[in-house]
């Protein structure tokens, strides 16, 4: 939680936070470490997760979906390949759980998961309305 409050304040620290509240167990989170600190983190979801992210709300459209998000690597440590590291190692784990489709609900990260081997499934498209 350290880790999550010093590098990625906000938003994933309040999901860390919660997933944890709901008796998450910690089972959803691969780490990476450097020099024994940890400085990236992979969020993964199945049916058996405490908390389900957005990722897995489309598991009934896929056989065996494992969802993979959110993803963060200190800035310090980027441009090592700690990020590919870290989703080869959720990929591992959720195969280890029978997954065979790696679901990412949102990303603005397109061209590094593509050089994963993923590919745009659905694009979201964000509205705005003013009034007065």
């Amino acid at each position: 939680m350290d880790f999550m409050a010093q590098s990625f304040p906000g938003r994933w620290t309040f999901e860390a936070h919660d997933y944890f509240a709901h008796g998450g167990t910690g089972r959803d989170y691969v780490v990476v470490k450097w020099e024994g600190k940890i400085v990236g983190f992979c969020r993964i979801n199945d049916e058996h997760s405490a908390l389900k992210g957005p990722n897995y709300n489309w598991a009934e459209q896929f056989e065996r979906l494992g969802g993979i998000g959110p993803l963060g690597v200190n800035e310090d440590y980027r441009k090592y390949g700690l990020g590919r590291a870290v989703i080869e190692a959720a990929e591992y784990y959720l195969q280890q759980r029978g997954k065979e489709t790696f679901f990412i609900d949102w990303t603005d990260l397109i061209a590094f998961y593509e050089k994963l081997g993923y590919t745009i499934w659905k694009d979201y498209g964000i509205f705005v309305k003013q009034v007065e």
